[in-house]
């Protein structure tokens, strides 16, 4: 037994390192962890978790700390009584406890994703109410213009019929986009991985001077707003590598200095944000380099009503950066336009030494974006507002427009009715934790609700993106087609030579899980990924090969599984890739006449002159979207940041 007095020393000292926590593994993953507890006879945490699961385990692990110090683990075995859904309720023994005595009470309860009631059924005959346990709910009654790229050609004309019976129409970007912002009376809120003030959001293909504004660069049109009055916010992800060597640009080259210098002296307000801004001092951590990588537009607009006074937000986000290298088209020049449409913005990641003055091939640039109207747009703005509420800190509060003024504001509300065929119901994502934002609750009932989780290191996180693909890939019917710069994850079930749990993501793993599904129904499915051939960057360099590696590790895993379930079936005469295949874009580009002839070029035998010489060159993929065909639709939107 041990003495009173050595008791409470003990506690001090364990409160003194962060009191008691307990944290829940499907090994090696850790799911879930409580909040900290002082140490007492008794500790009671009372807190609940809801997690999606798609690990192979033999037992689910829940383990004790006081602080950092190990104290127990008790160990529940995943029976057929468990996967039956039979809920488990008793108490523990926590292993490796010193004294022996230790237990823990859990309740858990497992579901089958096959026993939700939208496995399969997509949105359930129109019943589908959104993504549950999120932060923000589904908005119905919106209006969304989805957009390929950040412009399309006059001659860019997909001939598809809407429900109307009139074409569709595709929307150019960045023209929408500069035109919003022209018209912003009140606010221009930014949110960026990178935001360069020197390009220019509306060109001429022929470099003709535009008419009145259209011309100026994006610097130029928000010092303009900011002088008209309009109150102009920039948060922009600190690269804290442009710090360590002033002569030469940061590992991620987002221009985030030379954009702060020159907004500085103006009326924006340009502020530069790291990932932690509580944080005592930068550390590169080997191998990975953390980022905020939304990328979005909020202002304020014309409501509309005719005549009325009063103005409505509208929202742009998605993919595309507003910085050098994003502009471009469905046809993805490679050597046109050089002297023209990007003259001031020639860019080429993946060729180190690259330059206009060498010539192309530029790299070409695949992306989607979007604007929202509706309620969905005051989520948006909710986001920003959060995130700037904690990066900017209260002596920068007064920079944010209430919005709260109807006199001024309509209230959030929809921007059509339901039944329009033009209407859409939109629900807003998030990957992000209070490292960044204000506004989550710390009451483990409130966290459960809104579907957050308190990650390791003891942050709530929202993870309603990972959450809303994983629900969509489950409720989808026959296929689902995906772009993303990058298809990683589901680590803990790669092969045992590099399995890890460092990018546990589910969404690799529950594509594979379904595909597996489908085979053993008899059921058809097949899965369509687009990506990069190679991540942005030189492809020789580490990160570069290191990301290749995680990617390839990513597909074995896959394919393993979904062969073994056709050998299971019996299903020899089938292959993997009838179910899933990978695709990366390329383009090839003829010489045309009058040609802009480089003052240099490249030198012989390097991937330049091949690139060169071959014209030709891969189209680099930068779009986050995932389409799937479901009962009654054909488009689930999910807003992903």
């Amino acid at each position: 037994m041990i003495p009173p007095f050595f008791y409470f020393i003990v506690q001090a000292v364990e409160n003194g390192l962060g009191g008691l926590i307990a944290t829940v593994e499907l090994p090696p993953v850790r799911v879930a962890r409580t909040l900290s507890a002082s140490r007492a006879k008794t500790v009671s945490w009372h807190e609940s978790f809801r997690v999606f699961c798609a690990h192979e385990v033999a037992s689910i692990d829940v383990l004790v700390y006081s602080g950092i110090l190990y104290k127990g683990r008790a160990k529940v075995a995943v029976s057929e009584s468990l996967l039956s859904g039979e809920k488990l309720d008793g108490w523990f023994n926590l292993e490796a406890d010193h004294e022996g005595t230790a237990k823990i009470h859990l309740i858990m309860q497992f579901q089958a994703a096959k026993l939700d009631k939208y496995w399969n059924a997509g949105l359930a005959g129109g019943t589908f109410e959104g993504v549950s346990h999120t932060f923000f709910p589904l908005r119905k009654g919106c209006k969304v213009t989805p957009y390929n790229n950040a412009h399309i050609d006059d001659s860019f004309s997909p001939n598809i019929m809407l429900e109307t019976g009139k074409l569709y129409q595709p929307g150019k970007a960045w023209e929408d986009l500069y035109w919003a912002l022209d018209h912003a009376k009140h606010f221009i809120y930014i949110a960026g991985w990178s935001v360069n003030a020197r390009i220019s959001l509306v060109r001429d293909p022929e470099g003709r001077e535009l008419p009145g504004n259209l011309g100026e660069t994006l610097g130029s049109l928000l010092i303009r707003k900011a002088n008209q009055g309009v109150s102009v916010l920039c948060l922009v992800w600190d690269d804290k590598t442009d710090n360590l060597d002033k002569h030469r640009p940061g590992i991620m080259h987002s221009h985030d200095e030379d954009t702060a210098a020159y907004f500085r002296n103006t009326k924006v307000k340009f502020l530069l944000c790291p990932r932690n801004p509580d944080a005592k001092e930068f550390q590169l951590a080997e191998g990975f380099i953390f980022t905020h990588h939304q990328k979005v537009v909020v202002m304020d607009y014309p409501d509309l009503v005719p005549d009325s006074n009063q103005r409505r937000l509208v929202a742009f986000q998605g993919g595309i950066d507003l910085c050098d290298g994003r502009y471009d088209t469905p046809s993805h020049p490679l050597f046109k336009h050089l002297t023209t449409l990007f003259k001031n913005d020639f860019a080429q990641g993946s060729i180190p030494g690259a330059s206009l003055k060498l010539g192309g091939p530029r790299e070409p640039w695949h992306d989607g974006y979007s604007k929202l109207e509706g309620s969905i747009a005051w989520d948006v703005h909710t986001n920003f507002t959060q995130r700037w509420l904690k990066q900017a800190g209260k002596e920068r509060l007064s920079f944010l427009v209430p919005i709260d003024d109807t006199a001024i504001f309509c209230p959030p509300s929809a921007v059509t009715d339901e039944d329009d065929t033009e209407a859409w119901n939109v629900q807003l994502f998030r990957s992000i934790d209070d490292t960044s934002v204000v506004g989550f609750p710390q009451e483990p009932a409130d966290i459960l609700k809104l579907g957050l989780i308190r990650q390791a290191a003891g942050n709530v996180t929202d993870r309603s993106v990972q959450d809303a693909y994983i629900q969509a890939i489950r409720r989808a019917k026959r296929f689902l087609y995906i772009e993303n710069q990058y298809f990683l994850g589901s680590s803990h079930a790669w092969d045992s030579s590099i399995k890890d749990d460092s990018a546990t993501q589910l969404i690799p793993l529950e594509i594979a899980l379904k595909i597996v599904s489908k085979i053993h129904a008899g059921e058809p499915f097949s899965v369509y990924i687009v990506n990069p051939l190679w991540p942005h960057g030189s492809p020789t360099s580490t990160s570069g090969q290191d990301i290749c590696l995680w990617h390839r590790k990513t597909l074995e895993m896959m394919y393993r599984m979904i062969a073994k379930a056709l050998k299971d079936t019996n299903r020899l005469n089938e292959h993997p890739t009838d179910y899933l295949g990978f695709f990366s874009l390329g383009n090839r580009e003829a010489p045309e006449p009058n040609e802009y002839v480089p003052e240099q070029r490249p030198k012989k035998g390097t991937n330049y002159q091949m690139s060169q010489d071959n014209r030709r060159f891969m189209i680099y993929c930068h779009a986050k979207m995932m389409v799937g065909e479901y009962p009654l639709t054909v488009t689930l939107l999910c807003i992903l940041f």
